[in-house]
């Protein structure tokens, strides 16, 4: 299980970004979630098989690039329960 924790930093509040992201993880494999940040960013954190969270990140990418201007990527552990159990929207 690989997993990353990706930033996404623009203007990716108030635009149904959250949304977005959680339509977008039915089309892959992914569990974690995806949340507001109070200093405007969006936090995705993504846990999947092989080329799964790589995959899914550039989807969001593709779907959403219009309100994002930078993105940074780290690889993260996927916690001491070993994975999440579904992707979310977490508050």
């Amino acid at each position: 299980m690989d997993c990353v924790k990706v930033i996404f930093s623009g203007r990716v509040q108030g635009v149904g970004f959250r949304y977005r992201v959680l339509a977008v993880s039915r089309n892959h494999d992914i569990t974690g979630y995806v949340k507001n940040l109070p200093n405007e960013s969006v936090e995705v954190v993504a846990c999947g098989q092989g080329e799964d969270s790589k995959n899914f990140i550039e989807e969001i990418r593709k779907a959403m690039g219009r309100y994002i201007t930078d993105v940074r990527i780290t690889n993260v552990s996927p916690g001491p329960s070993g994975e999440f159990s579904a992707f979310n929207i977490t508050y």
